[in-house]
């Protein structure tokens, strides 16, 4: 499984690109039809889409994931890449890919499945689903361990997408998205007062 290259009209939506490069495209002599359900492009690298699949006899449907990895070539040894500016590697969910940030919404489109590699993969997507989720609009007072410091919230920085902390040197930093995402929340303020 390699990557493909091509160029891509600047503007031109991901699913629309996707479709007019066969890659949501299946034979007429399939047994099933398949319909594209939702999809996202996260972080312009990863292309996720819950794809629906019936039977044409049976009306058996089954919702799975296709994962698209992304490259974009703008230069090549400092001269603009004209002919090809764009790469993908597609996949299923089956493949277990390392891509793990599939949203929500697409995530609860997909049917059960048995494939060892797709449960891993949905588990380790909603993982990370619910680890953002107890990330956003951290408490005052909230503790964190990022690397060898421990850091504690307190407040949103001037910068929507930072975090205002002090560490246990009394420093004070703003700690990026990213950054949260990758600390370890220690403990929390209660309702009460206390910490949990």
């Amino acid at each position: 499984m390699g990557w493909t290259t091509t160029y891509k009209p600047k503007g031109e939506p991901a699913l629309d690109f996707f479709n007019r490069a066969g890659v949501f495209t299946w034979s007429g002599d399939s047994p099933h039809t398949h319909k594209v359900l939702d999809s996202a492009l996260v972080k312009f690298n990863t292309f996720y889409a819950a794809v629906e699949k019936i039977h044409k006899e049976t009306g058996e449907r089954k919702v799975w994931a296709a994962v698209i990895l992304i490259r974009h070539y703008n230069k090549k040894n400092g001269k603009p890449y004209w002919d090809h500016n764009f790469g993908w590697k597609d996949m299923d969910e089956s493949c277990g890919p390392n891509a793990d940030e599939c949203p929500e919404r697409i995530l609860k489109l997909l049917t059960p499945t048995t494939y060892e590699h797709a449960i891993d993969w949905r588990a380790r997507c909603w993982a990370n689903i619910e680890k953002r989720k107890a990330r956003k609009n951290l408490t005052p007072g909230t503790t964190l361990k990022y690397g060898k410091y421990e850091m504690t919230v307190l407040g949103p920085a001037i910068c929507k997408t930072r975090v205002l902390v002090r560490d246990q040197h009394e420093k004070v930093w703003t700690m990026t998205r990213s950054q949260i995402l990758a600390a370890e929340i220690v403990s929390r303020p209660d309702t009460n007062g206390g910490t949990t």
